[in-house]
């Protein structure tokens, strides 16, 4: 089916440049079939008034979302090379597969979560930080993070499973040790359960 939008001033050409004047703009489906100067032939199908419009290609959002979103408002506004400095090391570093697990882990929260109608269940949250982040390169326990950062990640969960029917409960925060030891035994407890 065909669609005529009408009086509208248009971006041409691969230049993308302003139109002289008014133009039509005759479209079937998704292509466009011909556009001609305003009034120069009778409007075919649909008539969509655009007076005083412009029309331009599509527009694609090329983005993608990060963790580095997490740094907004903790660095001044800078070039995207200086920027780069601050999230990622300079030269990598020299990590054993150990060192990684250990070094990202700064500790964790313990927790019960409760869904609609059920009782409630234990449901820890580990709490990392990723190996390049070089705002917390050295950090290896929450004592090493800005002050409040672990009322904030609370606060998300509570909110989080909150805003899905679900409630909450933290309990204490633990360090990397009583992390690990944590993982262990939920690692022992997904086995038993999967061996019945």
């Amino acid at each position: 089916m065909r669609k005529t939008i009408v009086g509208c001033r248009a971006l041409l050409g691969e230049g993308a440049l302003p139109s002289r004047g008014a133009v039509d703009i005759v479209v079937e489906g998704r292509l466009i079939r011909e556009i001609r100067p305003h009034g120069a032939a009778e409007p075919e199908g649909d008539v969509v008034p655009a007076q005083g419009l412009l029309v331009t290609a599509g527009l694609i959002n090329g983005h993608h979302h990060s963790h580095e979103g997490f740094y907004k408002g903790r660095k001044d506004n800078l070039p995207l090379e200086l920027w780069m400095n601050y999230v990622r090391p300079l030269r990598p570093l020299e990590l054993t597969p150990r060192d990684v697990y250990l070094r990202t882990m700064i500790g964790a929260i313990e927790a019960e979560q409760k869904e609609k109608d059920e009782g409630w269940t234990r449901n820890d949250r580990l709490v990392a930080v990723a190996t390049h982040a070089q705002t917390y390169q050295k950090a290896r326990s929450f004592g090493d993070v800005r002050p409040h950062l672990v009322e904030e990640i609370i606060g998300f969960f509570v909110d989080y499973n909150k805003l899905r029917g679900r409630k909450f409960r933290p309990g204490k925060t633990v360090g990397p040790e009583k992390a690990e030891e944590l993982i262990k035994i939920g690692m022992k407890k997904f086995r038993r359960k999967k061996q019945r």
